[in-house]
């Protein structure tokens, strides 16, 4: 072990750390291993790191939250899979507590197949939905043709910060 800092206060040791450092990273540049410095403004460009948007998880087992209205209670459920309709459309089946409910877009958009893609991309937080009651064995069959009578229930769906408070119309959060 070294002795080289024996005798000096903490300040002391961390103002010499702090000049080899500076002097290493100005040896380093001279001789051109390092890559010069991004500003702070063409780093806060890059488009990658910028968040485009929302997304909703359709993987299975992925938590989603659900609201009966948009300014309602947030309960916590499950995404059990993707199902055929009668009509060839895809319904997201999802459970919650006892319930099991089958979703599709409210916006008419449909959901990509199951070994497609694994979320959406979403303009707004909270997805409208419209959502028929199932029976729970539909949860086990993954082969089972879901049968979507009666008049749907409205609700909004997230995958996304499921601890935060309802949004507004807009989507912005109240």
């Amino acid at each position: 072990m070294s002795d080289r800092w024996d005798g000096m206060t903490e300040d002391e040791i961390a103002a010499a750390a702090r000049q080899q450092w500076t002097d290493g990273l100005a040896e380093a540049r001279a001789r051109g291993d390092v890559p010069p410095r991004v500003s702070r403004v063409k780093q806060a460009d890059y488009p990658h790191l910028q968040r485009v948007g929302w997304t909703f998880q359709l993987r299975r087992g992925a938590a989603i939250g659900w609201r009966e209205t948009l300014d309602g209670a947030l309960r916590l459920g499950t995404v059990e899979g993707r199902r055929l309709t009668e009509t060839d459309d895809l319904v997201v089946v999802v459970r919650l507590d006892d319930q099991v409910w089958g979703v599709q877009r409210a916006d008419g958009l449909p959901w990509p197949p199951e070994p497609t893609a694994w979320s959406v991309p979403l303009e707004h937080l909270d997805l409208e939905v419209s959502a028929w009651a199932l029976a729970p064995q539909v949860v086990d069959d993954p082969d089972a043709v879901v049968a979507l009578s009666g008049d749907p229930s409205r609700a909004w769906v997230r995958s996304g910060r499921l601890d935060e408070a309802p949004v507004a119309a807009d989507g912005e959060l109240t």
